[in-house]
């Protein structure tokens, strides 16, 4: 099997852990290229990064552009695949912070950033309350875990802001994480 993740990235706790998580993001890579061969898409382009790992957790952030001849603009996507290092299971975001429908008032003030260049948007660059006011207004369960283990929870373009901003992500701090945990 193609070892997507180089090994020398990553240091896995058993083989079986390596080799459920090596499974898994070889799942995802041929259900993106089968995308293009059964005509979902016209081509596309997919890209990983490693933006956390530390003794037991790694988080793996998939960037999706895909292209379509009937479309003006390539659609983008981002996806964060979290793993348990010792046992290869994906880790839902229930493992680190429990949320709630309701909570999408408090989620929505966190800082917003754009996953393509880090850049942060402010309130008035966001689209964020016009969402608050839509029918289908959603925390999301995609999520990352950043670089400083703050937890990114992600959004595609349009949903909270400008499409030239990308993929988005709402960055949820240990402060709130702390204030999510002990409201139990």
């Amino acid at each position: 099997m193609y070892d997507l993740v180089p090994s020398s990235i990553l240091k896995y706790k058993s083989k079986n852990a390596e080799d459920k998580i090596n499974d898994d993001i070889y799942s995802y890579v041929m259900i993106f290229k089968n995308g293009i061969q059964n005509g979902g898409f016209d081509s596309g382009q997919l890209a990983y990064s490693v933006e956390y790992e530390d003794g037991n957790y790694i988080s793996i952030l998939f960037k999706e552009k895909t292209y379509s001849h009937s479309a003006k603009q390539p659609e983008l996507d981002a996806i964060g695949f979290n793993y348990n290092k010792w046992t290869g299971e994906r880790m839902h975001l229930s493992k680190f912070v429990e949320l709630k429908s309701d909570d999408i008032g408090i989620i929505m003030n966190q800082p917003l950033y754009s996953i393509e260049n880090g850049t942060f948007i402010s309130k008035s660059d966001s689209f964020i309350d016009f969402y608050l006011q839509r029918d289908n207004a959603r925390v999301s369960y995609n999520y990352f875990i950043t670089q400083n283990g703050a937890i990114g929870l992600l959004y595609r373009p349009h949903e909270l802001a400008a499409s030239d901003y990308g993929c988005t992500y709402i960055e949820l701090n240990s402060r709130i994480i702390k204030y999510f945990y002990e409201r139990k």
